[in-house]
C-alpha cells in the first residue's frame, strides 16, 4: 500500500502563508506602536546668581514647569584658566527650596528657586591635585539646563562670580 503525498503540499503552503501574514502584521504593529514621539523641549526662562560665600541660586522666571527627572543642570566655563570645563551638578548638591528635595525630583515650577549651597559643588574637582575647576571671583560661567529626552538646551544663563 502506497501513501499519496499530493494532499500535503497545499496544506503546508497555506500554513506557511498564514505564518508569514501573522509575522508581517506583528512586525507592522510593533513598528507603528514604538514610533518615536517628536515632542518639543519645554520652554522656560531662568536667571541665576553665584557667590563663593553664599552658593548658587537658580531662579525659574517663567514658562513651562519642568519635571526634574527630565533635566540636566550643568556648568560650563567659557574662558579663563579652566576654559571648556563642563560639569553636571549632582542631584544631592542642588535643592529646590520650595520642596526641600533634590531639583532632579518632582516638578520645577515658575517661581521656584534652586540652590547649590556650596559654590564649588557645581564644578569639577580634581582630587589628585586638590583643586576645583571653578571660575574665580569676577569671572563668568554658564549654567545650562538641558532637556534629557530631546537633548535640547532649555536655558543658558551667564553668571558672574561674586565674592
Amino acid at each position: 500500500m502506497r501513501l499519496s503525498k499530493k494532499g500535503i503540499t497545499p496544506v503546508v503552503a497555506v500554513a506557511i502563508l498564514i505564518a508569514i501574514t501573522v509575522a508581517l502584521v506583528a512586525a507592522i504593529a510593533a513598528v507603528s506602536s514604538t514610533a518615536p514621539t517628536n515632542r518639543p523641549a519645554p520652554i522656560a526662562t531662568f536667571s541665576a546668581e553665584a557667590s563663593v560665600s553664599e552658593g548658587i541660586y537658580i531662579y525659574h522666571e517663567g514658562g513651562d514647569s519642568l519635571y526634574g527627572g527630565d533635566i540636566r543642570i550643568q556648568t560650563y566655563i567659557p574662558s579663563g584658566l579652566y576654559q571648556g570645563s563642563t560639569y553636571e551638578i549632582p542631584s544631592n548638591k542642588i535643592t529646590n527650596l520650595r520642596t526641600g528635595a533634590s531639583a532632579y525630583s518632582g516638578n520645577i515650577q515658575p517661581g521656584d528657586t534652586l540652590k547649590v549651597s556650596n559654590f564649588y559643588d557645581a564644578f569639577y574637582y580634581k582630587s589628585d591635585w586638590g583643586i576645583y575647576y571653578a571660575p574665580s571671583v569676577g569671572e563668568q560661567f554658564y549654567i545650562e539646563i538641558i532637556h534629557k529626552p530631546t537633548d535640547k538646551l532649555i536655558a543658558r544663563v551667564v553668571v558672574t562670580v561674586a565674592p
